[in-house]
Formats: structure tokens, sequence, C-alpha cells
């Protein structure tokens, strides 16, 4: 009877229980971690950073997002994750566009990268490599089967959002910020090309130097506007392009009215991409807008012509 059991005793029968009941839920915890893959059991991408289950190691990418900012990349990188055989890089490495991390080499590269099965894909995002010149040629040297992707988004509403990034930095940092007219007009008014914000927008450049070291089947252009609004029909484009099984369908996805876009729904719960994701822009001259959306339009219908695709983005 445990009445008539000595202290020690009780100390013992109540550590070895406490034991069994940490073991349990530990056991339990893991479960609910991983799935089934044929013949085997893969373990959850939370523990497969940090912990070496049996078969897996770091691989180089399979695949690429390129770019471009502020279109959707985050979005895309997070919904591809939802498939059980891609294994996405948490953080963007930018191995490829600083020279510093470059210099490391590619096992420094590929220690950043999460652990894998071989029937699974690695997929790394670092979206200033689609506007550095010496990306597209170092990342042919690693591996030129690899697969890219880029997100594009209509012009002037990508510079607005990655404006409206540049203001919350400054923000956050008490630094003072330029107004977005003199990022992107010269004094005469006409469009200051140069500027950071305006040349990320004119894709076609960015494009044809990707493809002077690619086939163009190697890249898929992807619709970041349309991502948002029905991210299924992208998704699907993005499985193909990778050699994926299908496996993303409607249930992965609802859209959360109070955010006003679609999130991901999963066995563990439902996630949003960060408060920062879906910011709001800061308003803009519609002279302003009107005056840009003009100086992208010939740019964009180039884009077309080398995609074979009109996206058809607002000209006035």
């Amino acid at each position: 009877m445990w009445g008539g059991e000595a202290p020690a005793g009780r100390c013992r029968r109540l550590l070895v229980t406490t034991v069994l009941l940490l073991l349990l839920v530990v056991t339990m915890l893991l479960y609910r971690l991983c799935y089934s893959s044929p013949g085997t059991v893969v373990c959850a991408r939370a523990g497969a950073g940090r912990l070496h289950f049996p078969h897996t190691r770091r691989r180089l990418p399979g695949a690429i997002i390129i770019g471009a900012r502020k279109a959707g990349t985050r979005a895309l990188l997070e919904m591809m994750n939802v498939h059980p055989q891609v294994m996405r890089a948490s953080r963007e490495v930018h191995f490829f566009d600083r020279d510093n991390n470059y210099r490391r080499g590619l096992d420094w590269y590929r220690r950043r990268m999460p652990l894998s099965f071989d029937d699974q894909i690695t997929v790394e995002k670092s979206p200033s490599y689609l506007v550095t010149q010496t990306v597209p040629e170092r990342v042919a040297r690693m591996n030129q089967t690899i697969r890219l992707l880029v997100v594009v988004r209509e012009p002037v509403a990508r510079l607005i959002s990655d404006y409206a990034q540049y203001l919350d930095k400054g923000a956050r940092g008490g630094k003072p910020r330029l107004r977005l007219p003199e990022l992107v007009l010269r004094p005469n008014g006409s469009v200051r090309a140069e500027s950071r914000l305006v040349k990320i927008s004119i894709y076609h450049r960015h494009v044809r130097r990707w493809l002077q070291h690619f086939p163009s089947e190697a890249l898929l252009i992807v619709d970041g506007d349309r991502l948002v609004r029905e991210p299924l029909p992208e998704l699907r484009r993005v499985e193909k392009h990778l050699r994926l099984p299908p496996y993303l369908n409607e249930n992965h996805f609802y859209f959360n009215d109070t955010k006003g876009f679609y999130c991901i729904a999963n066995d563990n719960g439902s996630k949003c991409l960060a408060e920062s994701k879906g910011r709001k822009h800061p308003p803009t001259d519609p002279q302003l807008v009107q005056k840009l959306r003009r100086f992208f339009a010939p740019h964009n219908r180039k884009f077309y012509r080398l995609t074979q695709k009109n996206y058809s983005w607002p000209e006035t």
C-alpha cells in the first residue's frame, strides 16, 4: 500500500511514473509531427531542422525562388512547403549574391539547408538573386539542371509594396525616409530608371539575363497577383515544374477575411504569413501611379513577348 511505504520508496515510484508520462508525451508529439511516405516514416520539418533522422541528409537546393522582391516569394515558399516532398530553407541564405558568403563555398551553403529524404526536393528563396548580375552564372556552375521560380506582380504594385517596406524599416530604426516621388522621379519629373525600386520591376531585363545561362524550360514564371487571389492553379503549375506528384488541393488553403489573403490549413491548425506581409500600402498620388504605369508599359510588353503570356497589366 502507498500509505505503508517508506518516503524513499514513494519518491522512486513517483519518479518512475513521471518519467513514463514524459516519454508518453514525447512519443505522442513525435507521432503528430510525422507523416507516412512509401517505405519509410518521415518526421516533420519542425524536428528535421534539429534532429538527424535516419536516411536524411542536407542537400543543395533542387529549386530556387530567385525573385522578385515583394512579389509574393514568401507566400509561394510557405504554400509549397505544405507538399510532403518539399523541404524549404527557413531563411534567405544569400549565398550567390553576397561575395563574402559565396567565398565560403558550397559546403557552407549545404549546411544551411534542411535535412531531407531522397524523395524530397530542397527549395531556397533569396529574391535578390533575380536582379544581381553575377548570380545566374554562379547558380549555373553549381547545377545547370536546377529548377528556377520567378514570382512577378503588377510592376507598380510591386514597387509600392517595396516602398512600404522601406518606410516600415525606417520607422522601426528611427531613420528619416524620402517620399516616393523623391526616390523614383528626377527633378524634371521623368521616371528615374536607375532607381532600385524601378529597376526591380523591369522584369524582362532580369529574365533575359538568366536565360543566357539556363534553358527556358528551367524557369517558371509564377503570377504573384493570381497566387494571392486563387493560389491553387499557380501551385499546380509549380508542382508540375518541380516534377512533384500532385498533392496540394483546396483543403490546404482558406481565405482569411481579416487579413485579406489566403492562409494555410493543415493537421496542426492554420498558418498565416507574418503581420509584415500584406502590410497596408501608403497613399500614392494617382498621377504618379499613372506616370509609372506609362513608363513600365513598353517594358511589360517586352516581358509578355519573352514569356509568351499577356498579363494585361494597366498602362495608364
